[in-house]
Formats: structure tokens, C-alpha cells, sequence
């Protein structure tokens, strides 16, 4: 049913039928049927003009698989190649390219890409754990034999921060009920994308996420907890001679923190080894796929 309110969402956020249709390539009455279908969800300004959020617009297309002609509409970004998403070997093929554009410092052509995906209906885990994940891994190595191998990491990094801020716009924002989710990286570790992808995954689960960013003290987050009441705490670790016993403690202090009002801790990392035995409300993700279908159940038993 068309939902109907008497204020909207700020000019950036809603777009008008036009624009949508411009978007689609289609008619703009076609877009104004599909909000009085009930299809696509609008909502008025004073005068009785649809405006539809971006958000919505874009759950339409992910849901519909309906084609983007002019993406720049919505995001500025340009699209893949028609059915570039979708054919054989795609994944490998879109790593490469996307490496290609991160190594070369093409930061419109690396947001595009991803931006491209997210609107095609890649689950955003998907993009997370592939392209993302295996071309910023072999940017990562240029250090050991390139003298600029640090500065094509470090705008790589910044190029996929760009993006990864312009996907978390495109996403509903949370529910009135929706479960608060905190985390962010431990102390001594730098890192800014894992935690950031975390975040976008949970939003993406329907959590309103609240993301304490890298290099986060132990004392901090474990403080923070009461203030939030967190039902999920998130902790990344990537640093590479971070000592086991440090990310123990680190966990079973938030696994006490979270207890009163029954959370959970998540946490993974490239560096994770063999830990301890954990508290039983303590769980090792290994992907952002296995941490989309952890925060689902998770919802889905609230």
C-alpha cells in the first residue's frame, strides 16, 4: 500500500517520478502506476507530489532486476556492461577490472563498479568477501616490490571508503525497533574498511549499526556498552602480530559487558588464530557472508 505523509526526506535523499523514470529509462507515468499499485513506495509533499526515497527506489530495482539506463541519477555512478554481473566468470572478471581502476587510482571508475553491483542485486556481503576483498588483497602485496606499493594501498583504501559511504546512503534506514549492533577495531589496529563493512552488513540486516571506527581502546567500547545496550558487538582484527591474549581479553570482557540484557560478540579478522575457549556468547565469523546470516537469525529470534 503507498504510504502517505505529510513531510518528506531531505532533496538529496527522494527522488520525483521523473527522475526515476529518467533513471529506468521508462515513462514517468509508468513510475507514478507502480506507486498507486502499491509497488514502489512514495510518499507526498503538501501540494499531493510523489517523492520516492532513494532508498525505496533502489529496493525496487534490486527486487525487480529492472535495468539502470542513467545511474548518475541515483548515485553517479556508471553501470557495468550489460549482463556483466551476471556471466560466467563474472566475479574474476569484475575483481580484475576493479583492481585495475584501484591500482590506477580511478577512484570515480573503482565507485562506480561497486555502486554498479549493489544496483544489479549483489548481496552486499557477496561484494564484500569477493571483489572487494581479493583485489584490495593484491594491492595489499604491491609494497613488498613497488616503491609506491603504500600510496596505491593507501588510495585504494580511500577510493573503496568513498564508495563504501555512498552504498550505506543507498540502504533503508533502520526500523523504531530495529537492534542496535557496536564495534569497531581494537586498539593498535589502524584499519578503517573491515569495521566499515561490518557496519553496512548489519545496516544492510536491519540493525542500526553504530560503528566506533579503528584503534578503538578495550576501556572505551567496554564503556560505551551500558550507554547503547548493544544486542550484537562487532570486533575486527587485522594487525598481524596482534598477541592472542590480547584479543581474548578483548572478547571476554565484552562478552561480561553484554550479558545483562542477553548480546552477543562477533569478531574475525584475517589475523584471528586459535583462541581459547570463549564465552558461549561469543562467535567467530569467518566472512561477511556468515555474518549477514548470523545477524538474520539474530533478528529474526528478537
Amino acid at each position: 500500500m503507498q504510504r502517505v505523509t505529510s513531510t518528506i526526506e531531505s532533496p538529496r535523499s527522494i527522488l520525483s517520478p521523473r527522475d526515476l523514470a529518467r533513471a529506468l529509462g521508462v515513462s514517468e507515468s509508468s513510475v507514478k502506476r507502480w506507486v498507486d499499485d502499491g509497488q514502489l513506495a512514495a510518499v507526498r509533499t503538501s501540494g499531493g507530489h510523489r517523492r520516492i526515497p532513494i532508498a525505496e527506489a533502489v529496493r525496487f530495482i534490486r527486487k525487480t532486476g529492472t535495468p539502470v539506463v542513467h545511474p548518475e541519477v541515483l548515485s553517479g555512478a556508471s553501470l557495468l556492461a550489460p549482463g556483466a554481473t551476471s556471466s560466467p566468470g563474472a566475479e574474476h572478471e569484475i575483481t580484475d577490472r576493479l583492481h585495475d581502476a584501484l591500482a590506477s587510482d580511478e577512484p570515480g571508475r573503482g565507485r562506480a563498479m561497486l555502486l554498479s553491483l549493489y544496483l544489479s542485486g549483489w548481496p552486499l556481503a557477496a561484494i564484500f568477501d569477493g571483489p572487494v576483498r581479493q583485489a584490495l588483497a593484491r594491492i595489499g602485496e604491491r609494497w613488498r616490490h613497488e616503491a609506491l606499493g603504500v600510496v596505491v594501498e593507501h588510495r585504494a583504501t580511500d577510493t573503496c571508503l568513498g564508495a563504501l559511504a555512498e552504498l550505506r546512503t543507498l540502504i533503508a534506514p533502520p526500523g523504531p525497533d530495529a537492534p542496535l549492533a557496536l564495534g569497531g577495531a581494537p586498539s593498535g589496529d589502524p584499519y578503517l574498511l573491515p569495521s566499515l563493512m561490518v557496519a553496512i552488513t548489519l545496516a544492510d540486516q536491519g540493525f542500526a549499526e553504530r560503528n566506533l571506527g579503528p584503534d578503538t581502546p578495550l576501556e572505551v567500547m567496554v564503556e560505551a556498552l551500558p550507554r547503547y545496550q548493544p544486542r550484537l558487538v562487532w570486533l575486527t582484527s587485522s594487525v598481524i602480530d596482534r598477541p592472542v591474549r590480547d584479543l581474548s581479553r578483548h572478547l571476554v570482557a565484552l562478552s561480561e559487558g553484554v550479558r545483562p540484557w542477553e548480546g552477543v560478540v562477533v569478531f574475525g579478522g584475517r589475523t584471528v588464530k586459535a583462541l581459547p575457549r570463549l564465552p558461549d556468547n561469543v562467535h567467530h565469523l569467518g566472512s561477511m557472508a556468515e555474518l549477514a546470516a548470523f545477524a538474520k537469525g539474530l533478528r529474526a529470534s528478537v
